[in-house]
């Protein structure tokens, strides 16, 4: 996807309003510091998850779990619902109960919780998806067949199948929100195996499946943080005891992890410190990377407010107003806004850099997106 600009754009103008976060987490070194909902820093005297009704709290989560902290009743109110419904706090208890040294920051994992029930809310899933012209199908559809990397590398090998009409009766979405998983690649390093298939090496085809489904850390990392995901889920649901194993049990978490991978920023404070993620809608994900951009983008928290709420990109038909879908009328969250740091003329490409805000995570990310 491309942004291009809509007029001739001087050096230093925003080239779209404030647009509110999709979904948010704080990392877990912020939790103390900073407004959940708003990530602003937090009053001497925080207030605390505004408590619903037991009703609604499927599974006590015990004493002494990090918990969640706000600037105001506000933003707690705004909150509070989101973090006991999306099995934030099961999460949250089971680390603190169970410390994994491989899993020591929660927030991408808090972020695809957040960001997974967000989607499930819709009522329109196909919209969501991307197949709002197809009555055949919906959003995370359940299907008997969750194939791990060596089955999809064999069903792709076969002729005459049509991988783009397979990956979604089989659940491989592409897209969600129009945001792109990149599950294919992450999970089953699709380029990788496609360049060792042209080259016709099949030993080191068969030993890079090997290695991506026993030996890769990231691809564990991701299968053992979808894998928490659901758990969390189930005990949020009630179910205390729950093991989950097999792959078919966590594939929609997978599926959302891997989005937040692809898509989630950084933001950053006005001091520059790193405070927590967000996943924005494809206003902002669909800007395209350069290692030499001509956009940068910047982030609001709490009261801050920027007067210049013009628009100075084209947006695409394709977008059909997810934004506001899943935004509701409840919104929330740092902001984020992207100024030109070069004269753009109309009708040229708008870019910014990834590498920057994504520096962590760099090395593992860009292996398999670019």
């Amino acid at each position: 996807m491309e942004r291009q600009a809509s007029e001739d754009i001087p050096i230093g103008k925003d080239l779209v309003p404030p647009l509110l976060p999709l979904a948010a987490a704080l990392h877990n070194s912020t939790l103390p510091t900073h407004c959940a909902a708003c990530f602003s820093p937090l009053p001497p005297q925080p207030f605390e998850l505004f408590t619903p009704p037991v009703s609604q709290i499927s599974h006590h989560v015990p004493d002494g779990t990090p918990t969640l902290l706000y600037c105001s009743p506000q933003c707690s109110s705004l909150d509070s619902s989101l973090h006991f419904s999306s099995a934030e706090g099961q999460l949250l208890s089971h680390l603190h109960e169970k410390p994994s040294s491989e899993l020591p920051e929660s927030s991408d994992l808090r972020l695809s919780l957040r960001l997974l029930y967000k989607f499930e809310q819709e009522k329109d899933l196909r919209t969501l998806s991307g197949l709002e012209n197809n009555d055949n199908h919906c959003l995370f559809q359940e299907t008997d067949n969750k194939e791990g990397p060596d089955e999809y590398l064999e069903i792709k090998e076969q002729p005459n199948v049509d991988m783009e009409n397979w990956n979604q009766d089989n659940g491989v979405w592409e897209r969600i929100a129009g945001l792109m998983t990149n599950r294919e690649r992450l999970i089953f390093q699709e380029d990788k195996n496609d360049h060792l298939q042209e080259t016709g090496n099949r030993e080191d085809l068969d030993e890079n499946v090997k290695n991506s489904s026993e030996k890769d850390p990231f691809l564990k990392w991701i299968r053992n943080g979808a894998k928490l995901m659901a758990m969390a889920r189930r005990m949020q649901g009630g179910d205390i005891n729950v093991n989950v194993v097999a792959p078919e049990e966590y594939v929609v978490e997978e599926m959302v992890l891997c989005l937040v991978l692809t898509n989630a920023v950084e933001v950053l404070d006005k001091s520059g410190c790193n405070v927590g993620v967000a996943v924005y809608g494809t206003v902002f994900s669909w800007f395209n990377h350069s290692c030499s951009p001509n956009a940068w983008y910047r982030f609001l928290t709490g009261s801050e407010h920027t007067d210049d709420l013009e628009s100075r990109i084209s947006l695409s038909t394709m977008e059909n107003g997810n934004e506001i879908l899943i935004e509701g009328k409840k919104a929330y969250g740092p902001r984020i806004i992207v100024r030109s740091i070069k004269a753009i003329k109309e009708g040229e490409g708008v870019t910014i850099a990834y590498t920057d805000v994504f520096q962590p995570k760099v090395g593992y990310i860009f292996k398999y997106i670019i």
